[in-house]
C-alpha cells in the first residue's frame, strides 16, 4: 500500500500531508500523530485518512489536525488542513458557495420558545405609539395623515420580526430530523460526556472509562436507528389507514412525501446560468404572460372598473373593525404558509400578544377611513413552479408563477369579508 501511494504521488506531482513529514522518491508523505480511524466494534485503529496536495502548494501548508469530537458518530475522524495564504477560487465555486449560504430558510415555529415570543411581542408592540390619525380623522378623511399608515404598518412588522428573530430558529427544511425527540437528545449528551471523559484521561484503549464511552456511543447510534425504523413503520400505517378510509388525497400526499424522488432544479434556464439572468428571464416571461391578448377588450374592462371605482368613497359608513373580529380572523388563518416580502407568517400573528389585535384593528380602521393601504400590500414574490415533471425544466415557458403576498393583506381581506357590513 505504501509503494502504491508513493507511485501515485510521484506520477501526479502531489503530496500527502499529515503532522510529520518524510521525504521519499521526491514525494512527501505525512502521517498524523493521532489515528484517523477508530472502530470500537472491531477494536482497531488506522491512519487511513489523509490529504493530497500539489507539491507547489506544500510550502503554504502550516499544519493539520484531527478533530476528535463526541458529536461525530462515524469511525472516521474529520481532518483539517491549515493554509498560510488564500488560494485562488473560481467564479463557479463562489457562485456555488453563495447559493449554499443563501439557501432558503424558514422559521421553525415548532421549535420556537413561544412563551418568550409572546412576552417579547408584548414589550415591542407596547413601545409603538398610536399615530394622531387614529383619534383625529373620520371616515373619508383626505388629510396627509393617511401617509402615516405605511409607517404604522412598518412598526408593527418590525416588532413581530424582531421578536421572531430572537426566539424562533430559522433553518433549512432538512435541518431538524422529524424523528428526533428528548430521549435522543439525552443519549447524545451522555455520549458526548463519556467521550470527553475518555479524552481527558488520555484515550485509554481498554478499561471501564473506555467501555463507558463505547457503550454510550453504541446506545446512541442504536436509538437513532430504532427511531428511524419506527418512523418508516408509522408512514406504512398511515398509508394503510388512508387506503382503508378511501382518502385518496391524503394517501397520495403521504406517498409522494416519502417515496417520490425530488426532481433536481435546473441550473440552466433559457440558456442562462447566472442567477440574476435567470431571474430576469422569468420576469420577462411572466410579464408577457400577464400582458393583455386583446388591447381593445382590456380597455373596455378597465373603463368598467374605473366607473365602478369612482362610485366608491371612504365616507361610506362601514361598521368599525373590532378587536374581537381581528382576533377571530387571525385564528382562521392557515399556518405553515410562506410569507411575503414583509416576512410575516400566520404564526407571527397567532402566537403574538393580544396587543397585536388592538394595533391591527386601529390600522385597518385607518385604511378604510382614508381609502389607503400600505405600499407593500401591492408587492409580492413570484416563485417559478414547474408545470409538469415531463416538461423540460430548462425552458421558462414550462413554469408558472406563484405570487407570495403579504399575510397581513390576507388578514385585511378576511376582516372585510367576515366583520364588515356596508351601511350605505
Amino acid at each position: 500500500m505504501i509503494k502504491l501511494n508513493f507511485s501515485f504521488c510521484y506520477c501526479h506531482q502531489i503530496s500527502a500531508w499529515g503532522a510529520v513529514i518524510d521525504c521519499c522518491l521526491g514525494c512527501q508523505i505525512a502521517w498524523g500523530r493521532l489515528c484517523t480511524y477508530l472502530s470500537g466494534a472491531q477494536d482497531s485503529t488506522s491512519f487511513i485518512d489523509h490529504f493530497f496536495v500539489n507539491v507547489s502548494l506544500l510550502d503554504k501548508v502550516e499544519a493539520s489536525e484531527v478533530i476528535d469530537s463526541g458529536i461525530n458518530l462515524s469511525d472516521h475522524l474529520p481532518l483539517v488542513l491549515h493554509l498560510s495564504d488564500c488560494l485562488p477560487v473560481k467564479n463557479s465555486d463562489c457562485d456555488r458557495q453563495s447559493v449554499y449560504n443563501n439557501k432558503h430558510k424558514r422559521l421553525r415555529w415548532d421549535k420556537a420558545d413561544l412563551i418568550s415570543y409572546y412576552n417579547a411581542t408584548n414589550v415591542y408592540l407596547g413601545d409603538i405609539s398610536y399615530p394622531s390619525m387614529c383619534t383625529s380623522c373620520a371616515n373619508g378623511c383626505s388629510c396627509e395623515g393617511g401617509d402615516g399608515i405605511d409607517a404604522f404598518y412598518e412598526k408593527i412588522v418590525e416588532a413581530l420580526c424582531r421578536a421572531a428573530d430572537e426566539h424562533c430558529p430559522a433553518t433549512t427544511a432538512s435541518y431538524y430530523k422529524h424523528y428526533w425527540d428528548d430521549e435522543l437528545t439525552e443519549l447524545k449528551h451522555k455520549s458526548i460526556a463519556a467521550h470527553d471523559m475518555w479524552k481527558a484521561v488520555g484515550r485509554p484503549s481498554h478499561g471501564p472509562i473506555y467501555e463507558a464511552k463505547r457503550c454510550a456511543k453504541a446506545e446512541y447510534k442504536l436509538a437513532i436507528r430504532n427511531k428511524q425504523a419506527t418512523e418508516h413503520k408509522h408512514i406504512s400505517n398511515d398509508l394503510h389507514d388512508y387506503l382503508l378510509s378511501k382518502d385518496t388525497t391524503a394517501f397520495w400526499k403521504t406517498w409522494e412525501s416519502k417515496f417520490k424522488s425530488k426532481r433536481k432544479t435546473s441550473v440552466t434556464v433559457d440558456g442562462f446560468t447566472e442567477p440574476n439572468k435567470i431571474a430576469n428571464a422569468f420576469a420577462t416571461n411572466f410579464k408577457n404572460a400577464c400582458s393583455p391578448n386583446n388591447e381593445t377588450h382590456n380597455q373596455d374592462l378597465k373603463n368598467k372598473f374605473l366607473a365602478r371605482f369612482s362610485q366608491y368613497h371612504p365616507a361610506c359608513k362601514f361598521s368599525t373593525v373590532s378587536v374581537e373580529g381581528v382576533d377571530q380572523c387571525i385564528r382562521k388563518m392557515k399556518r405553515g404558509k410562506a410569507p411575503g416580502l414583509d416576512r410575516i407568517e400566520a404564526e407571527h400573528l397567532v402566537h403574538a400578544h393580544p396587543r397585536l389585535c388592538v394595533l391591527l384593528s386601529l390600522l385597518f380602521n385607518q385604511m378604510l377611513m382614508h381609502g389607503n393601504v400600505p405600499a407593500k400590500f401591492g408587492l409580492g414574490v413570484i416563485i417559478p413552479v414547474e408545470k409538469g415533471a415531463a416538461l423540460d425544466n430548462c425552458k421558462s415557458d414550462n413554469y408558472r408563477g406563484i405570487t407570495l403576498s403579504s399575510n397581513l393583506s390576507k388578514l385585511l381581506k378576511c376582516v372585510c369579508n367576515n366583520c364588515m357590513v356596508p351601511t350605505c
